[in-house]
């Protein structure tokens, strides 16, 4: 996956803030590989406030380099344990890779945007299941995902291009695989 991919999902990402009812939002493409950028915003208010708080070290009412990478380390990884993609009842693990973090207005909103990749999913000849599940331990988040999908070398059943998760309700849809993949 490349850098550039993530700053375009970035600018998309952005782009698209002011339609967005979740905090997290899911752009996945499949192929050999399940390759997702996910998007974490949070909003100005209690929560960013609090955490400018816990992560603001010497107190100076910014956040250094140091506190703003712990920060989106923090946030990186309650991102990675919220997100679970499954192909055929099989569990796809999924690396984190690049991330970005933006502050914006002292202590106003944060978005986070991360890249995740499988490893090589297997593909079989006809339909196959994929499931995306996200999780929350914050009830305010149990809003439906938004998460849109593309595919490489395969087809997504029925002119799919997206749809929402949410806690319990993983978004399920089928892709067909033209041939095995390994």
């Amino acid at each position: 996956m490349k850098y550039s991919w993530l700053a375009f999902s970035f600018v998309w990402s952005t782009a698209l803030a002011h339609e967005r009812v979740s905090p997290l939002s899911i752009s996945m493409e499949l192929g050999n590989r399940a390759l997702i950028v996910a998007r974490y915003e949070v909003p100005p208010g209690e929560e960013a406030a609090a955490l400018h708080e816990q992560f603001d070290q010497d107190g100076s009412g910014s956040l250094e380099h140091r506190e703003k990478e712990r920060l989106r380390g923090y946030l990186s990884k309650k991102l990675q344990d919220s997100l679970e993609v499954a192909v055929n009842d099989r569990r796809a693990w999924l690396r984190g890779g690049k991330s970005v973090l933006e502050i914006v207005g002292g202590a106003g909103r944060i978005v986070l945007v991360r890249q995740f990749s499988s490893r090589r999913l297997s593909w079989q000849a006809g339909e196959n299941l994929v499931q995306v599940s996200v999780r929350s331990r914050n009830p305010r988040s149990m809003t439906p995902v938004e998460v849109r999908t593309t595919a490489s070398g395969l087809r997504l059943g029925d002119g799919f291009h997206g749809g929402e998760a949410s806690d319990g309700a993983p978004l399920t849809f089928t892709v067909r695989g033209s041939r095995d993949r390994t």
